[in-house]
């Protein structure tokens, strides 16, 4: 049943945009580039909540082979950003997501830790010195 609305949930699993998002983060430069960071975080975000909640407008993503390679990617780079929170910098102490890996594809704990890991150190930095 579509929803009528212009925007939908990424259609392929968003690897760019978390590995553009890891990127700011473990160089601190997400003030610096608050609009990219932060429509990476939506990207990033929006295809989480695909995968938890499903797609009303199609397919659930990662049923063919290649998308589950796209997935497998995926969790690859946000492991690195799992690395980037965790690290001193932001002073963020840090639960592992889902059991071990991320191929376990816990969509539930990984939304969890981007609501609550990520956006924590994203949102005052792309929110600095915006009027």
């Amino acid at each position: 049943m579509p929803i009528g609305h212009e925007v939908q949930y990424p259609r392929t699993a968003p690897t760019d945009c978390a590995m553009e998002l890891f990127g700011y983060i473990r160089a601190g430069t997400v003030a610096e580039n608050k609009a990219a960071a932060a429509l990476c975080f939506w990207i990033v975000l929006g295809f989480i909540l695909s995968m938890l909640f499903g797609n009303p407008d199609g397919p659930v993503f990662g049923s063919t082979p290649e998308e589950s390679d796209e997935l497998a990617a995926f969790n690859a780079a946000v492991g690195k950003i799992n690395e980037a929170v965790a690290s001193e910098q932001y002073g963020t102490e840090f639960t592992e997501p889902a059991e071990g890996t991320y191929g376990a594809r816990d969509w539930k704990k990984l939304f969890d830790f981007f609501v609550k890991n990520v956006l924590p150190i994203i949102l005052p930095l792309i929110l600095k010195d915006s009027d």
